[in-house]
């Protein structure tokens, strides 16, 4: 192989690495972070601002109801487990 060859192959190669390093590490989007789910003006303001979007697509939500929702997905994004309890549980025909 000649040198220029080898040179074009480095560059393509260092151009896939960083691609790959970009679409590995990189986020496109908010990643959930912990612990802003735990304050409650963070919860509060996020209520708030749901609830106007619902409204503008014609659904009307409380902001304490969507607070109590992001609070228990808070909990289940945290690691607690979801209780399935008796009214989850699938009917049983016999």
């Amino acid at each position: 192989m000649n040198d220029e060859f080898q040179v074009w192959v480095l560059l393509l190669g260092l151009a896939l690495g960083a691609a790959l390093a970009w679409f590995a590490f990189g986020s496109g989007g908010r990643a959930p972070d912990l612990e802003s789910l735990e304050s409650e003006g963070e919860r509060s303001l996020e209520a708030e601002w749901l609830a106007r979007e619902l409204e503008q697509q014609g659904r009307t939500v409380e902001p304490a109801a969507l607070e109590a929702a992001l609070a228990l997905h808070h909990d289940l994004a945290t690691g607690r487990t979801v209780d399935r309890g008796e009214a989850a549980a699938p009917p049983v025909d016999q």
